[in-house]
């Protein structure tokens, strides 16, 4: 009598589809416990070049959103109130290529986690930009807003 054999398939821990799965879990709670962390972040930001009032800062393009503190709006890497920041930035940046190259389809998580981790890459741009425009300009960055809270724009 040959033994019992199951009718379920149990896949193995390497296959590509676990693996797959297990590296989309742990980038999904990556994604979250980075975004929000960095959207606490309440350094101020040390750029390589001075903001002025004379540049406005450009928001990077999406082809270049993935290259961590790259161009004109660099900061120093060396400035201990940057370590933070440039951290979430360039794991950000990875996780997004790092998405990008998984094969899937249509409303796959991985397409879902890419969004996710380029909308953190863009608030982390626009943290940025908060930071260069009220260093360029530190009185006339404070707008008051018609609740009467202090707003950067």
């Amino acid at each position: 009598m040959p033994p019992h054999t199951s009718s379920t398939h149990n896949p193995s821990p390497f296959s590509e589809t676990h693996v797959s799965t297990s590296l989309l879990s742990m980038l999904e709670e990556e994604i979250f416990a980075r975004s929000h962390a960095a959207s606490q972040s309440s350094s101020k930001l040390v750029f390589i070049s001075p903001p002025n009032k004379d540049t406005s800062f450009v928001l990077p393009d999406p082809e270049s959103l993935t290259s961590a503190n790259y161009g004109q709006f660099a900061l120093k890497t060396t400035a201990p109130a940057n370590r933070e920041f440039l951290e979430h930035e360039a794991w950000f940046c990875g996780a997004v290529i790092q998405l990008h190259l998984m094969p899937r389809g249509d409303g796959d998580k991985a397409n879902i986690l890419e969004d996710y981790a380029l909308n953190a890459l863009t608030s982390l741009n626009q943290h940025k930009k908060s930071q260069w425009i009220q260093q360029s300009d530190p009185i006339g960055a404070h707008i008051i807003d018609n609740r009467g809270s202090a707003a950067l724009y």
